[in-house]
Protein backbone atom coordinates (compact mmCIF):
# COMPACT_ATOMS: atom_id res chain seq x y z
CA UNK A 1 0.00 0.00 0.00
CA UNK A 2 1.52 3.37 -1.12
CA UNK A 3 1.71 6.31 1.74
CA UNK A 4 0.32 9.47 1.39
CA UNK A 5 1.96 12.86 1.54
CA UNK A 6 -0.17 15.32 2.89
CA UNK A 7 0.95 18.82 2.22
CA UNK A 8 3.83 20.50 -0.54
CA UNK A 9 6.75 20.93 2.22
CA UNK A 10 6.47 17.11 3.29
CA UNK A 11 6.38 16.48 -0.75
CA UNK A 12 9.38 18.21 -1.83
CA UNK A 13 11.44 16.76 1.65
CA UNK A 14 10.65 13.31 0.37
CA UNK A 15 11.29 13.76 -3.24
CA UNK A 16 14.72 15.68 -2.86
CA UNK A 17 15.48 12.39 -0.88
CA UNK A 18 14.08 10.14 -3.84
CA UNK A 19 16.35 12.57 -5.88
CA UNK A 20 19.71 12.16 -3.64
CA UNK A 21 18.70 8.50 -3.84
CA UNK A 22 18.69 8.05 -8.12
CA UNK A 23 21.80 10.31 -7.61
CA UNK A 24 23.64 7.83 -6.02
CA UNK A 25 22.37 5.15 -9.11
CA UNK A 26 23.31 7.37 -11.77
CA UNK A 27 20.30 6.11 -13.94
CA UNK A 28 16.35 6.87 -13.35
CA UNK A 29 13.17 5.78 -15.94
CA UNK A 30 10.41 8.67 -15.87
CA UNK A 31 7.31 7.31 -17.44
CA UNK A 32 5.14 10.62 -18.84
CA UNK A 33 1.74 7.89 -19.82
CA UNK A 34 -0.54 11.07 -20.54
CA UNK A 35 1.41 14.41 -20.69
CA UNK A 36 -0.67 15.98 -18.55
CA UNK A 37 -0.02 18.39 -15.31
CA UNK A 38 1.45 15.52 -13.59
CA UNK A 39 3.87 15.61 -16.20
CA UNK A 40 4.76 19.19 -16.08
CA UNK A 41 5.49 19.00 -12.27
CA UNK A 42 7.86 16.01 -12.98
CA UNK A 43 9.77 18.29 -15.21
CA UNK A 44 11.13 20.39 -12.30
CA UNK A 45 11.26 17.05 -9.42
CA UNK A 46 13.80 15.45 -12.26
CA UNK A 47 15.50 18.46 -14.27
CA UNK A 48 19.23 18.03 -14.11
CA UNK A 49 19.74 20.85 -11.93
CA UNK A 50 18.08 18.68 -9.07
CA UNK A 51 19.46 15.17 -9.81
CA UNK A 52 22.78 16.08 -11.00
CA UNK A 53 24.54 16.11 -13.90
CA UNK A 54 25.87 12.92 -13.97
CA UNK A 55 22.58 11.05 -13.67
CA UNK A 56 21.21 9.11 -16.75
CA UNK A 57 17.37 10.31 -17.47
CA UNK A 58 15.21 8.23 -20.06
CA UNK A 59 12.06 9.32 -20.52
CA UNK A 60 9.23 7.02 -21.43
CA UNK A 61 6.51 8.89 -23.36
CA UNK A 62 3.32 8.27 -24.00
CA UNK A 63 3.66 10.64 -26.95
CA UNK A 64 5.16 8.08 -29.40
CA UNK A 65 7.28 10.20 -31.34
CA UNK A 66 8.22 12.93 -27.95
CA UNK A 67 6.97 15.67 -29.97
CA UNK A 68 4.68 16.88 -27.34
CA UNK A 69 7.38 16.03 -24.69
CA UNK A 70 9.93 18.67 -26.39
CA UNK A 71 7.34 21.16 -26.88
CA UNK A 72 6.12 21.51 -23.37
CA UNK A 73 8.77 20.02 -21.57
CA UNK A 74 11.75 21.79 -22.22
CA UNK A 75 13.96 20.42 -19.77
CA UNK A 76 13.65 16.89 -20.99
CA UNK A 77 13.87 17.70 -24.34
CA UNK A 78 17.55 17.33 -24.53
CA UNK A 79 17.10 13.81 -22.38
CA UNK A 80 16.52 9.98 -24.35
CA UNK A 81 12.75 9.40 -25.62
CA UNK A 82 11.08 6.36 -25.91
CA UNK A 83 8.10 4.81 -26.64
CA UNK A 84 6.38 3.73 -23.21
CA UNK A 85 5.80 0.23 -24.11
CA UNK A 86 9.22 -0.09 -24.17
CA UNK A 87 9.13 0.62 -20.33
CA UNK A 88 9.18 -2.97 -19.73
CA UNK A 89 11.57 -3.88 -21.30
CA UNK A 90 14.00 -0.96 -19.84
CA UNK A 91 12.86 -3.02 -16.59
CA UNK A 92 13.97 -6.51 -17.91
CA UNK A 93 17.44 -5.21 -18.86
CA UNK A 94 17.99 -3.74 -15.50
CA UNK A 95 15.33 -4.54 -12.48
CA UNK A 96 17.49 -1.93 -9.87
CA UNK A 97 17.08 0.89 -11.99
CA UNK A 98 14.74 3.73 -10.23
CA UNK A 99 11.22 3.66 -12.43
CA UNK A 100 9.37 7.25 -11.75
CA UNK A 101 5.58 6.84 -12.95
CA UNK A 102 3.73 10.40 -13.50
CA UNK A 103 0.32 9.65 -12.93
CA UNK A 104 -0.86 7.19 -10.92
CA UNK A 105 -3.93 6.34 -12.94
CA UNK A 106 -2.07 4.50 -15.08
CA UNK A 107 -0.19 1.94 -13.38
CA UNK A 108 -2.71 -1.13 -14.58
CA UNK A 109 -2.77 -0.22 -18.25
CA UNK A 110 -1.11 -2.85 -19.69
CA UNK A 111 0.85 -0.57 -22.87
CA UNK A 112 2.73 0.74 -19.94
CA UNK A 113 3.92 -2.66 -18.84
CA UNK A 114 2.94 -1.84 -15.46
CA UNK A 115 0.35 -4.61 -15.65
CA UNK A 116 2.87 -6.90 -14.49
CA UNK A 117 2.89 -6.90 -10.76
CA UNK A 118 6.45 -7.77 -10.47
CA UNK A 119 7.30 -3.95 -11.74
CA UNK A 120 7.03 -2.01 -8.78
CA UNK A 121 8.06 2.08 -9.37
CA UNK A 122 10.29 3.67 -7.28
CA UNK A 123 7.89 6.65 -7.26
CA UNK A 124 4.34 7.83 -8.25
CA UNK A 125 3.45 11.20 -9.07
CA UNK A 126 0.13 12.51 -8.64
CA UNK A 127 -1.83 15.41 -8.37
CA UNK A 128 -5.22 13.74 -7.89
CA UNK A 129 -4.60 11.08 -5.52
CA UNK A 130 -7.15 10.58 -2.63
CA UNK A 131 -7.24 8.63 0.76
CA UNK A 132 -10.20 6.72 -0.55
CA UNK A 133 -8.28 6.05 -3.23
CA UNK A 134 -5.33 4.30 -1.70
CA UNK A 135 -7.80 2.50 0.88
CA UNK A 136 -9.39 1.08 -2.29
CA UNK A 137 -5.93 -0.31 -3.51
CA UNK A 138 -5.40 2.01 -6.38
CA UNK A 139 -1.82 1.81 -5.22
CA UNK A 140 -1.61 -2.06 -4.93
CA UNK A 141 1.18 -2.91 -6.67
CA UNK A 142 3.06 -0.02 -4.97
CA UNK A 143 4.44 -1.29 -1.93
CA UNK A 144 4.55 0.70 1.74
CA UNK A 145 8.22 1.93 1.32
CA UNK A 146 7.56 4.38 -1.45
CA UNK A 147 6.35 7.14 -1.95
CA UNK A 148 3.44 9.09 -3.60
CA UNK A 149 2.16 12.58 -3.40
CA UNK A 150 -1.70 13.20 -1.88
CA UNK A 151 -4.10 15.28 -3.99
CA UNK A 152 -2.91 18.66 -4.35
CA UNK A 153 -7.24 18.79 -4.48
CA UNK A 154 -7.78 16.95 -1.38
CA UNK A 155 -5.05 16.49 0.78
CA UNK A 156 -2.78 19.87 0.06
CA UNK A 157 -5.50 21.65 1.24
CA UNK A 158 -4.77 20.46 4.75
CA UNK A 159 -0.86 21.74 4.64
CA UNK A 160 -2.13 25.03 5.62
CA UNK A 161 0.30 25.30 9.06
CA UNK A 162 1.85 28.10 8.75
CA UNK A 163 5.51 26.81 9.87
CA UNK A 164 8.57 25.72 8.01
CA UNK A 165 9.21 29.60 6.63
CA UNK A 166 12.96 28.90 6.25
CA UNK A 167 12.59 26.11 3.81
CA UNK A 168 10.48 28.06 1.79
CA UNK A 169 12.84 30.62 0.99
CA UNK A 170 15.46 28.23 -1.08
CA UNK A 171 14.96 29.05 -4.54
CA UNK A 172 14.38 25.51 -6.20
CA UNK A 173 11.27 25.03 -3.25
CA UNK A 174 9.84 27.74 -4.64
CA UNK A 175 9.82 26.33 -8.37
CA UNK A 176 8.46 23.14 -7.22
CA UNK A 177 5.61 24.79 -5.35
CA UNK A 178 4.72 26.76 -8.61
CA UNK A 179 4.86 23.75 -10.40
CA UNK A 180 2.28 22.24 -8.11
CA UNK A 181 0.17 25.15 -8.11
CA UNK A 182 0.07 25.29 -12.03
CA UNK A 183 -1.60 21.48 -11.57
CA UNK A 184 -4.57 22.84 -9.21
CA UNK A 185 -4.74 25.59 -12.13
CA UNK A 186 -4.66 23.65 -15.25
CA UNK A 187 -7.45 20.89 -13.44
CA UNK A 188 -9.53 23.80 -12.41
CA UNK A 189 -9.55 26.17 -15.15
CA UNK A 190 -7.52 29.18 -13.32
CA UNK A 191 -9.00 29.42 -10.27
CA UNK A 192 -12.65 27.60 -9.99
CA UNK A 193 -12.39 25.76 -6.89
CA UNK A 194 -14.56 22.72 -6.26
CA UNK A 195 -14.17 23.40 -2.29
CA UNK A 196 -13.20 26.77 0.35
CA UNK A 197 -10.57 24.15 1.12
CA UNK A 198 -8.37 24.22 -2.53
CA UNK A 199 -8.97 27.66 -2.54
CA UNK A 200 -7.35 27.86 0.30
CA UNK A 201 -4.71 25.78 -0.37
CA UNK A 202 -3.90 27.44 -3.57
CA UNK A 203 -3.49 30.61 -1.71
CA UNK A 204 -0.91 28.85 0.45
CA UNK A 205 0.96 27.58 -2.58
CA UNK A 206 1.03 31.47 -4.06
CA UNK A 207 2.45 33.35 -0.66
CA UNK A 208 5.41 30.20 -1.44
CA UNK A 209 5.69 29.91 -4.85
CA UNK A 210 8.41 31.21 -7.32
CA UNK A 211 5.81 33.81 -9.34
CA UNK A 212 8.31 33.88 -12.54
CA UNK A 213 8.11 30.43 -12.83
CA UNK A 214 4.36 29.84 -12.41
CA UNK A 215 3.97 32.67 -15.48
CA UNK A 216 6.39 30.45 -17.25
CA UNK A 217 4.13 27.43 -16.99
CA UNK A 218 0.94 29.27 -17.67
CA UNK A 219 2.40 30.79 -21.02
CA UNK A 220 2.99 27.08 -21.88
CA UNK A 221 2.23 25.59 -25.21
CA UNK A 222 0.31 22.81 -23.24
CA UNK A 223 -1.63 25.62 -21.21
CA UNK A 224 -2.33 27.74 -24.50
CA UNK A 225 -3.99 24.69 -26.15
CA UNK A 226 -6.26 23.81 -23.45
CA UNK A 227 -8.25 26.74 -23.74
CA UNK A 228 -7.92 27.00 -27.03
CA UNK A 229 -9.66 23.17 -27.41
CA UNK A 230 -11.93 24.27 -24.21
CA UNK A 231 -12.93 27.10 -26.49
CA UNK A 232 -13.63 24.67 -29.57
CA UNK A 233 -15.68 22.45 -27.24
CA UNK A 234 -17.58 25.76 -25.84
CA UNK A 235 -18.82 26.03 -29.56
CA UNK A 236 -19.81 22.55 -30.14
CA UNK A 237 -20.98 20.80 -27.26
CA UNK A 238 -24.58 19.97 -25.78
CA UNK A 239 -25.85 20.11 -22.38
CA UNK A 240 -29.16 18.11 -20.94
CA UNK A 241 -29.66 17.50 -17.65
CA UNK A 242 -25.96 17.95 -16.52
CA UNK A 243 -24.32 15.88 -18.85
CA UNK A 244 -22.17 17.65 -21.66
CA UNK A 245 -21.19 16.34 -24.87
CA UNK A 246 -19.03 17.69 -27.90
CA UNK A 247 -17.81 16.33 -30.81
CA UNK A 248 -14.54 17.55 -32.21
CA UNK A 249 -13.36 17.73 -35.92
CA UNK A 250 -10.49 15.81 -36.95
CA UNK A 251 -8.43 18.58 -37.27
CA UNK A 252 -9.19 19.61 -33.99
CA UNK A 253 -9.09 16.12 -32.50
CA UNK A 254 -5.88 15.23 -33.93
CA UNK A 255 -4.08 18.36 -32.12
CA UNK A 256 -6.28 17.84 -28.86
CA UNK A 257 -5.97 14.45 -28.19
CA UNK A 258 -3.30 14.49 -25.60
CA UNK A 259 -5.46 17.20 -23.55
CA UNK A 260 -8.89 15.82 -23.83
CA UNK A 261 -8.16 14.89 -20.02
CA UNK A 262 -7.67 18.35 -18.96
CA UNK A 263 -10.24 20.15 -21.33
CA UNK A 264 -12.84 17.90 -19.72
CA UNK A 265 -11.42 18.64 -15.83
CA UNK A 266 -11.44 22.28 -16.54
CA UNK A 267 -15.34 22.10 -17.61
CA UNK A 268 -16.52 19.80 -14.35
CA UNK A 269 -14.58 22.05 -12.52
CA UNK A 270 -15.98 25.64 -13.75
CA UNK A 271 -19.27 24.14 -14.67
CA UNK A 272 -20.39 21.37 -12.14
CA UNK A 273 -22.30 18.80 -14.45
CA UNK A 274 -22.55 15.75 -13.68
CA UNK A 275 -20.43 14.15 -16.45
CA UNK A 276 -18.46 15.73 -19.35
CA UNK A 277 -17.88 13.00 -23.04
CA UNK A 278 -15.86 14.15 -25.41
CA UNK A 279 -15.67 12.57 -28.90
CA UNK A 280 -13.94 12.71 -32.01
CA UNK A 281 -12.28 11.09 -34.56
CA UNK A 282 -8.85 10.40 -35.37
CA UNK A 283 -8.09 9.99 -39.60
CA UNK A 284 -4.61 8.04 -39.98
CA UNK A 285 -2.60 5.92 -41.92
CA UNK A 286 -4.64 2.85 -40.07
CA UNK A 287 -7.81 4.15 -41.21
CA UNK A 288 -10.06 6.08 -38.81
CA UNK A 289 -10.52 5.42 -34.91
CA UNK A 290 -13.75 6.95 -33.04
CA UNK A 291 -12.00 7.97 -29.46
CA UNK A 292 -13.82 9.01 -26.41
CA UNK A 293 -13.02 10.57 -23.25
CA UNK A 294 -15.64 10.26 -20.32
CA UNK A 295 -15.49 11.93 -16.93
CA UNK A 296 -17.44 11.92 -14.14
CA UNK A 297 -17.69 14.35 -11.50
CA UNK A 298 -16.53 13.57 -8.33
CA UNK A 299 -17.79 16.53 -6.29
CA UNK A 300 -21.48 15.22 -7.38
CA UNK A 301 -23.61 13.40 -4.10
CA UNK A 302 -24.79 10.98 -6.54
CA UNK A 303 -21.36 10.14 -8.45
CA UNK A 304 -22.05 6.64 -7.31
CA UNK A 305 -24.97 6.14 -9.12
CA UNK A 306 -23.59 6.80 -12.30
CA UNK A 307 -24.18 4.09 -14.98
CA UNK A 308 -22.99 4.64 -18.35
CA UNK A 309 -24.02 1.14 -19.49
CA UNK A 310 -26.19 2.69 -22.08
CA UNK A 311 -22.99 3.79 -24.81
CA UNK A 312 -20.83 1.10 -23.37
CA UNK A 313 -23.33 -1.01 -24.94
CA UNK A 314 -22.53 1.53 -28.67
CA UNK A 315 -19.02 0.39 -28.05
CA UNK A 316 -19.31 -2.86 -27.80
CA UNK A 317 -21.67 -3.27 -30.66
CA UNK A 318 -19.02 -1.35 -32.70
CA UNK A 319 -16.35 -3.97 -31.28
CA UNK A 320 -14.91 -1.14 -29.34
CA UNK A 321 -12.48 -1.63 -25.84
CA UNK A 322 -13.69 0.97 -23.00
CA UNK A 323 -12.30 1.35 -19.70
CA UNK A 324 -12.38 2.79 -16.16
CA UNK A 325 -9.38 4.73 -14.29
CA UNK A 326 -9.66 6.17 -10.75
CA UNK A 327 -12.70 4.17 -9.04
CA UNK A 328 -15.03 4.67 -12.23
CA UNK A 329 -14.51 8.74 -12.50
CA UNK A 330 -12.32 8.51 -15.87
CA UNK A 331 -13.18 6.31 -18.93
CA UNK A 332 -11.53 6.15 -22.41
CA UNK A 333 -12.40 4.46 -25.05
CA UNK A 334 -11.67 3.60 -29.17
CA UNK A 335 -13.23 1.71 -31.88
CA UNK A 336 -10.90 1.26 -34.73
CA UNK A 337 -11.75 1.10 -38.23
CA UNK A 338 -15.64 1.45 -38.18
CA UNK A 339 -17.15 1.49 -41.38
CA UNK A 340 -19.16 5.09 -40.46
CA UNK A 341 -17.85 6.26 -37.74
CA UNK A 342 -19.92 9.51 -37.24
CA UNK A 343 -22.89 7.19 -37.02
CA UNK A 344 -21.20 5.52 -33.88
CA UNK A 345 -20.62 9.17 -32.63
CA UNK A 346 -24.52 9.43 -33.65
CA UNK A 347 -25.04 6.46 -31.69
CA UNK A 348 -23.39 7.67 -29.08
CA UNK A 349 -24.70 11.10 -28.35
CA UNK A 350 -28.14 9.60 -28.77
CA UNK A 351 -27.35 6.88 -25.78
CA UNK A 352 -25.60 8.96 -23.66
CA UNK A 353 -28.64 11.83 -23.91
CA UNK A 354 -31.51 9.09 -23.21
CA UNK A 355 -29.11 8.57 -20.19
CA UNK A 356 -28.98 12.05 -18.98
CA UNK A 357 -32.69 11.76 -18.66
CA UNK A 358 -33.30 7.77 -16.78
CA UNK A 359 -30.30 9.87 -14.24
CA UNK A 360 -32.11 12.85 -13.96
CA UNK A 361 -35.38 10.62 -12.90
CA UNK A 362 -33.21 8.87 -10.80
CA UNK A 363 -31.58 11.46 -8.81
CA UNK A 364 -35.13 13.29 -8.73
CA UNK A 365 -36.49 9.49 -6.77
CA UNK A 366 -33.23 9.72 -4.99
CA UNK A 367 -34.11 13.20 -3.14
CA UNK A 368 -37.40 12.07 -2.78
CA UNK A 369 -36.53 9.56 -0.29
Amino acid sequence: MARIVSNPLDAVRQFSDVCQEIDSIGKVCVALPDLDPDAVLSQNFFSQEQLGSGVEVEIYSGDGKGLAVRNRLPDFADMKLFPIERLSDAYDQDPHVPIVLMDASTLHQRNVGLGRTDIVPHVVLDTHVSKEEVRAQRFAVVSDQHVATGSIITEYAKALFGDGHEVWADPEMRKNVAALRFGIHTDTGEGNYPTKRDRRADLFLEERQDGEYFEHLKNSLFFQKVKVIDRIANGRGASRKGLFFAELDPDDFRESRDYLGAVADRRLNHYRPTSVLIVGVLEEGNGPQVCVSLRLNRWNKFFDEFRPEGFLHVLEQHGGGFGSQINGEVWGGTVRNPPHPYEVIHQLKTAYFQYADAFDRHVRTLEAR
